[in-house]
Order: structure tokens, then sequence, then C-alpha cells
């Protein structure tokens, strides 16, 4: 019974692009629902989206909280758990849109609507678009033949086994690299130059592994 939760929460991080779909398929029927209803159907539509929203946004916050001591296995390379969290958020975010949306079309139809909610919508929607692109972007620290690789959707930081001195654990589930050469590291995007990273695997657990990588490698010299 314990693992049925973890269970579907890795299905979401899997299924994350026919999950998100869903969930907009869903916010636009509801969308029709809460536009052209009566105001009792309305009511009660407009309160099923927001358990949904609550309940999507604490799945997030509970899978965020969860980390792993694993990596998995993916084209060669060892790979940070993924995470479901993400993927969870833009769906309340969709929810969460397409209700406004519904509500000031209903206002429209009445002649009662606001020219600031169009804007308000708008920037809404253009951060539930971020969110969308957050979740299906890539968001793995990736440890390769060549060296350690974290990928974000607003960049990445790529790091040659050689240039790497050690990672250390810190709070907050955070990764702490010591470089012995900082000129190798290369950073794309928008990606800061530093060596943090924030994995959804075990911060221990991923240090020891980077360790024990630049240890074997150190050997091998």
């Amino acid at each position: 019974m314990a693992s049925r939760p973890r269970m579907s929460l890795a299905a979401v991080a899997r299924w994350r692009a026919p999950f998100l779909i869903g969930t907009l398929v869903v916010g636009v029927l509801l969308m029709v629902g809460l536009t052209v209803a009566g105001t009792w159907v309305r009511g009660v539509l407009f309160f099923l989206t927001l358990a949904l929203y609550v309940g999507l946004v604490v799945g997030a916050l509970v899978a965020q909280s969860k980390h792993p001591a694993e990596l998995v296995e993916q084209d060669g390379d060892r790979v940070t758990v993924a995470t479901p969290g993400l993927t969870l958020l833009a769906a309340a975010f969709t929810l969460m849109v397409t209700g406004f949306v519904a509500n000031d079309i209903a206002d429209a139809l009445a002649g009662g609507l606001w020219t600031g909610d169009v804007v308000i919508d708008a920037v809404w929607t253009a951060w539930a678009g971020f969110a969308w692109y957050a979740a299906l972007g890539p968001n793995d620290v990736r440890l390769g033949p060549d060296g350690l690789v974290e990928r974000l959707p607003h960049g990445s930081m790529v790091v040659p086994w050689e240039a790497l001195e050690s990672a250390t654990a810190g709070p907050r589930n955070r990764v702490t690299l010591t470089f012995r050469d900082r000129q190798a590291v290369v950073w794309r995007g928008l990606r800061r130059k530093r060596g943090v990273l924030n994995p959804t695997t075990k911060a221990s657990y991923l240090a020891d592994a980077i360790n024990s990588a630049v240890r074997a490698r150190s050997a091998r010299r």
C-alpha cells in the first residue's frame, strides 16, 4: 500500500506531457461549464476546480520534499530521479488560468468585463506557459563518462571530471561542487556561474556518487 503513491507520482513524472494535456482538456471543459452553466452549477464547478487546484499544489509540495537516494540509468549515464513536482504545479496553473478566463468570459457575456482583466489573464497565461516549459524541459543531473552535466530549462552546466575536485552535501538538499579547474567548466544559457546543484535525488547520496566517480578517475591517472 505504501508504494502506490510513489508509483503514481513516478507515473506523473514519466508521462508528464499526456498528464498536462489531460489537465488542459479538463480545464477547458470546466471553463465551458463555468461560462455557460447556470448560477448553481457554476458554483459547483468553481469549487470542483478549486479542489483540484489545491490537490495539485499539495501534491507538488509533497513531491518536491521527497528526495530518494537513487540514480537511474539512462542513455549510458546515471541520472537523478525525475520529479513530478513541476508537472503538478504546471497542471495547477493550468486549472487556475482556465478558471480565471472562464470567469472573465462569463463577465464579458454579461457585459461587465473590465479591460484590466484581459491584461491579467494574459500575464497568467504566459506564466502557465512558462510552467509548462519548466515541467517539460530538462531538469536533471547526469553523471556520464566524460563528466557531470546539470540540465535546467534556463541553461546548463558541464563539468569535465578532471576539472572537479569534490562534492559536498548541504542544507535544503543542495550539493556544492569544488572545482580543480574552474576555467574548464562550461555554462550555457542563463545558468549562473556557480557550483551549486539542486537535485531531486538525495543530496548526500548524489555527493557520494560524484566523489566516487572523481576518485575512480583520479586513480586511473
